[in-house]
């Protein structure tokens, strides 16, 4: 195989900086959750929120949220790995939780 049938089976994927700095300025807490997940952000306020389990599910939809800082109650959810996706104002931040 040439380096050009290489070159074309290759994807790039271009990562917008503004989305990792948007996952920096974001806090998660307590880590692992227990009932409570507090999700803080620093630079823009959180419009809505998806939390999907490792299937893709979608097992929590918040819209409205609108603040810098939200909870989630987590407590019905079973132990596990989650993913959770926060649309801000500013843009989207994506991140996975533990729920003990």
């Amino acid at each position: 195989m040439s380096i050009s049938e290489i070159k074309d089976k290759i994807k790039y994927k271009i990562t917008d900086v503004d989305k990792i700095n948007m996952n920096k300025s974001m806090t998660y807490y307590p880590s692992p959750v227990i009932n409570t997940l507090t999700i803080n952000s620093e630079k823009a306020l959180i419009l809505s929120l998806k939390i999907y389990d490792m299937s893709g599910k979608l097992i929590i939809s918040v819209n409205n949220i609108n603040k810098l800082i939200t909870d989630i109650d987590l407590s019905t959810q079973t132990t596990g790995l989650y993913n959770i996706l926060i649309n801000t104002e500013k843009g989207q931040s994506c991140n996975k939780i533990v729920k003990q």
